[in-house]
């Protein structure tokens, strides 16, 4: 979708924002399933994916949003995730 629209469009602004949309609507099911189950994911995992973004953008030399859009983008959405999760947790617990 994202290679469609720069190819119409011919600016890779649309095409990362659109990479930004697609990647936070894939991750609501997560989201929703962690609201009535948040022990069965692995709070691991997405923390390390957001440490590893993190590391990536540590490697850019020119920042734009071309080139830090998605990274960043993604290190909120593991990191948020991971928050929401250690909340419901808690929450859960009571």
């Amino acid at each position: 979708i994202a290679l469609i629209s720069l190819l119409i469009f011919k600016t890779p602004y649309i095409s990362v924002s659109l990479i930004i949309l697609i990647d936070f609507l894939a991750l609501l099911p997560t989201f929703r399933k962690c609201y009535s189950k948040p022990d069965e994911e692995t709070i691991v995992m997405y923390f390390i994916s957001g440490c590893i973004f993190v590391l990536s953008l540590l490697a850019i030399e020119n920042y734009s949003f071309l080139t830090t859009g998605h990274q960043s983008a993604i290190i909120l959405f593991d990191w948020g995730l991971v928050i929401y999760i250690l909340i419901r947790r808690k929450i859960l617990i009571r």
